[in-house]
């Protein structure tokens, strides 16, 4: 027993730094491309890394700060949620974690896209899945987020029958 809980306790290790390096990545690769910048004298679009960089740490700071509370029973921090704008809001950050050999694209569904929904907990989620799949295409790659709507009946046991978002990662 204590031998399988050493075990969990690696996993568990393992994954919480997979994902505060892949926070921190966005962080790095926003100073990285701003050095590169500063030394060819091209300062225009500094800002706009500068606030890349200060949203993977707003994000690496909730995620510090979900680990701190860990031992206290913790509850998603639903709130209303507009899915289309959140997604949008991180086009650049993802767009830098992919690199320029990754085609990247956004499928928006129009109209209403508001949902209850932990804001930290679906960044972090589509941040890890874009990282995830970058080093799946080593060599070249198209990554594309969708949103859709849909209407979900009896078919789905563990959901309420209603409008539901929908968010494809290919």
């Amino acid at each position: 027993r204590p031998a399988r809980k050493m075990d969990a306790f690696g996993q568990m290790t393992v994954g919480l730094a997979h994902d505060l390096n892949n926070m921190l990545q966005g962080v790095a690769g926003a100073l990285e491309v701003m050095q590169t910048r500063i030394d060819r004298g091209q300062t225009r679009e500094i800002s706009d890394l500068l606030q890349l960089a200060q949203m993977s740490l707003h994000r690496t700071s909730a995620f510090t700060h979900s680990l701190l509370a860990f031992s206290r029973p913790q509850r998603p921090d639903l709130a209303p949620l507009a899915v289309n704008e959140v997604i949008a809001a991180m086009e650049p950050l993802l767009r830098l974690t992919l690199g320029e050999r990754i085609e990247f694209a956004l499928a928006l569904a129009e109209g209403h896209s508001a949902t209850v929904c932990d804001r930290h907990q679906l960044e972090n989620t589509l941040l890890n899945l874009a990282i995830n799949a970058r080093d799946a295409m080593p060599d070249r790659g198209r990554l594309v987020i969708e949103t859709y709507h849909a209407e979900l009946g009896a078919e789905r046991a563990n959901l309420r029958r209603g409008s539901y978002i929908g968010i494809r990662v290919s």
